[in-house]
């Protein structure tokens, strides 16, 4: 198997995802379990790791989630601030790490 520069071998588990991208932030094709391929095809559909990461696992990236919503009839994403920290959700419309425009509708 052929691997980028800076790219690890090895299985790539629910929770390593991340050892699945090159230095550039690209996947890399690696062997991994069935569940494991669900998820990466998933991820795939995004435009990086850490949006995925925030929208669809229950803590976030980094505790930080990204949630969509219809606000005053438009398709809007947001980012949910835990109800402890001032200053309320923000409003986004490209992602917060890789500045990709994000989708008009969540993806399915």
């Amino acid at each position: 198997m052929m691997l980028a520069k800076g790219a690890t071998k090895m299985p790539i588990s629910c929770f390593l995802i991340s050892e699945a991208l090159d230095v550039y932030g690209r996947f890399v094709s690696m062997e991994c379990s069935n569940i494991d391929k669900h998820r990466t095809e998933r991820i795939k559909k995004y435009c990086c790791v850490r949006l995925f990461s925030a929208i669809e696992d229950l803590k976030g990236y980094g505790e930080i989630q990204v949630r969509h919503t219809t606000f005053t009839g438009e398709s809007t994403w947001y980012i949910e601030v835990p109800e402890d920290v001032v200053g309320g959700n923000n409003i986004i419309l490209f992602c917060p790490w890789c500045g990709s425009k994000l989708p008009d509708k969540p993806l399915e």
